[in-house]
Protein backbone atom coordinates (compact mmCIF):
# COMPACT_ATOMS: atom_id res chain seq x y z
CA UNK A 1 0.00 0.00 0.00
CA UNK A 2 1.58 3.14 -1.20
CA UNK A 3 1.16 6.31 1.51
CA UNK A 4 -0.81 8.42 0.08
CA UNK A 5 -3.71 5.15 -0.05
CA UNK A 6 -2.81 4.95 3.71
CA UNK A 7 -3.30 8.26 4.44
CA UNK A 8 -6.56 8.26 2.46
CA UNK A 9 -7.78 5.23 4.53
CA UNK A 10 -7.00 7.45 7.49
CA UNK A 11 -9.25 10.40 6.46
CA UNK A 12 -12.18 8.22 5.29
CA UNK A 13 -12.11 6.85 8.56
CA UNK A 14 -11.72 9.70 10.03
CA UNK A 15 -15.17 10.88 8.32
CA UNK A 16 -16.97 7.93 9.32
CA UNK A 17 -16.32 8.65 12.94
CA UNK A 18 -17.91 12.10 12.82
CA UNK A 19 -21.02 10.72 10.67
CA UNK A 20 -21.32 8.30 13.02
CA UNK A 21 -21.48 10.94 15.96
CA UNK A 22 -23.21 13.51 13.77
CA UNK A 23 -25.99 11.85 11.96
CA UNK A 24 -27.92 10.56 15.18
CA UNK A 25 -28.05 14.30 16.88
CA UNK A 26 -29.23 15.84 13.32
CA UNK A 27 -32.15 12.84 13.33
CA UNK A 28 -33.09 13.44 16.54
CA UNK A 29 -32.86 16.93 16.39
CA UNK A 30 -35.44 16.78 13.43
CA UNK A 31 -37.59 14.52 14.72
CA UNK A 32 -37.66 16.50 18.07
CA UNK A 33 -39.10 19.42 15.95
CA UNK A 34 -41.49 17.24 13.89
CA UNK A 35 -43.01 16.00 17.34
CA UNK A 36 -42.82 19.16 19.50
CA UNK A 37 -46.34 19.42 20.94
CA UNK A 38 -45.61 23.83 20.90
CA UNK A 39 -44.48 23.53 17.07
CA UNK A 40 -48.05 21.51 15.93
CA UNK A 41 -50.33 23.86 18.26
CA UNK A 42 -48.81 26.58 16.16
CA UNK A 43 -48.61 25.10 12.84
CA UNK A 44 -52.33 23.76 13.75
CA UNK A 45 -53.11 28.05 14.59
CA UNK A 46 -51.05 29.36 11.51
CA UNK A 47 -52.89 26.55 8.93
CA UNK A 48 -56.40 28.09 10.00
CA UNK A 49 -55.64 31.48 10.36
CA UNK A 50 -54.96 30.78 6.94
CA UNK A 51 -57.77 29.28 5.85
CA UNK A 52 -59.77 31.86 7.23
CA UNK A 53 -57.98 34.44 5.59
CA UNK A 54 -58.99 33.11 2.16
CA UNK A 55 -62.38 32.41 2.83
CA UNK A 56 -62.98 35.78 4.13
CA UNK A 57 -61.09 37.25 1.09
CA UNK A 58 -63.77 36.00 -1.16
CA UNK A 59 -62.41 32.75 -2.18
CA UNK A 60 -64.56 29.69 -2.73
CA UNK A 61 -64.18 26.82 -0.12
CA UNK A 62 -62.90 24.27 -1.79
CA UNK A 63 -60.43 26.38 -3.60
CA UNK A 64 -58.87 27.73 -0.41
CA UNK A 65 -58.45 24.26 0.89
CA UNK A 66 -56.54 23.21 -2.02
CA UNK A 67 -54.47 25.91 -1.09
CA UNK A 68 -54.22 25.19 2.73
CA UNK A 69 -53.24 21.71 2.12
CA UNK A 70 -50.41 23.17 -0.55
CA UNK A 71 -49.60 25.89 2.33
CA UNK A 72 -49.59 22.87 5.27
CA UNK A 73 -47.53 20.56 3.01
CA UNK A 74 -45.08 22.75 2.63
CA UNK A 75 -44.28 23.14 6.34
CA UNK A 76 -44.34 19.60 7.16
CA UNK A 77 -40.96 18.89 8.16
CA UNK A 78 -40.64 15.22 7.89
CA UNK A 79 -41.99 15.39 3.97
CA UNK A 80 -39.14 18.09 3.53
CA UNK A 81 -36.61 15.30 5.28
CA UNK A 82 -37.97 12.87 2.82
CA UNK A 83 -37.84 14.47 0.08
CA UNK A 84 -34.04 15.57 1.15
CA UNK A 85 -33.38 11.84 1.65
CA UNK A 86 -34.78 10.05 -1.71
Amino acid sequence: MEMNDKEDIEKLKELMETLNDTIPELISGVIEAVYNADNNEDLAKNTTKFYKELINVGMEKEQAYELTREYLKGRDVGSLVREVLI
